[in-house]
């Protein structure tokens, strides 16, 4: 029996659910066209679950900077967008829903010709764009939380096709006392790694106890901050020690621009044009990414 529930919305969008992925698929293009790109998600989305599951073992283990023995696609492009992270101890599975996002966004795009798609899947989302065409994306105040705070808006000359979000409360058990980190990035699987490396780094200092890490959790084991310990000062540490890595992974290339928000505060890095939020800064070392 399958387990996979597809759903057209009112508005045309494409609901996908199996397990933990639930996903949703808005495609711009002529009817034809979006009845094959749905076609094609559907066809790709079935098998996804399965494989991610099926080397979750090898996912959920620090990457390494040499080859890997992951088969899959999905698995395969959590690896790569892992792989500058291996010095933090990053594990594949910190950017699963980017990947499995890119996944849906390749099958769509091998399969009909669309102005405009857009991929969500939890934390994570994907974009296709052609010229004339621009997407905003809001801004959520925590990775949890369905409620957003300002908007980004990605042009096709842009460097980024990627969004992801971490912080307390999401699939991947990220710690720090960070409500979210939203990242934008060449890729969503980048957009994701990047996202948890840096909601990670929001941990300075005060008690901390281990959780139970969710199933997906690329964090297993990781102490975390115990919420009592929440006074202003630690806050405005955690927000300084996140911001800091940011910057390094600005500078190195690794991601275009970040929004941080730990109770409602809000700072932003980067290049990303963040709607009323600061003006877009350039990289301090060459070779980095707008």
């Amino acid at each position: 029996m399958e387990r996979m529930t597809a759903t057209v919305l009112g508005d045309g969008r494409l609901r996908l659910v199996d397990g933990p992925l639930d996903l949703v698929l808005a495609a711009d293009g002529s009817p034809g066209a979006v009845e094959a790109a749905h076609r094609a998600a559907r066809d790709r989305f079935r098998s996804l679950l399965g494989e991610i599951e099926a080397e979750i073992d090898l996912l959920r283990s620090p990457a390494e900077t040499g080859s890997t023995a992951l088969a899959g696609t999905a698995a395969r492009r959590m690896w790569r967008a892992v792989r500058p992270f291996a010095a933090e101890g990053l594990a594949p599975v910190a950017a699963f829903e980017g990947a499995a996002a890119e996944e849906i966004l390749a099958a769509v795009a091998g399969a009909a010709a669309l102005d405009r798609v857009f991929v969500a899947l939890g934390g994570a989302s994907a974009l296709h764009l052609t010229p004339g065409f621009a997407f905003r994306a809001a801004l959520r105040l925590s990775a949890h939380a369905p409620q957003t705070e300002g908007a980004v808006e990605v042009r096709p000359g842009d460097m980024v096709r990627g969004v992801g979000t971490a912080g307390r409360g999401d699939a991947i058990g990220s710690p720090g006392l960070l409500d979210a980190v939203t990242v934008f990035a060449q890729t969503a699987a980048k957009a994701s790694a990047a996202a948890a490396v840096v909601a990670a780094a929001a941990a300075p200092g005060g008690p901390v106890e281990a959780i139970p890490a969710p199933a997906w959790s690329a964090f297993a084991g990781v102490p975390v901050p115990v919420s009592a310990g929440e006074d202003g000062e630690r806050l405005a540490a955690a927000l300084d020690a996140a911001e800091g890595v940011a910057r390094a992974l600005f500078d190195r290339g690794l991601l275009a621009g970040a929004v941080l928000r730990a109770r409602g505060t809000v700072r932003a890095v980067g290049a990303a044009p963040i709607a009323g939020i600061g003006e877009p800064e350039q990289p301090k070392r060459a070779g980095g990414r707008r």
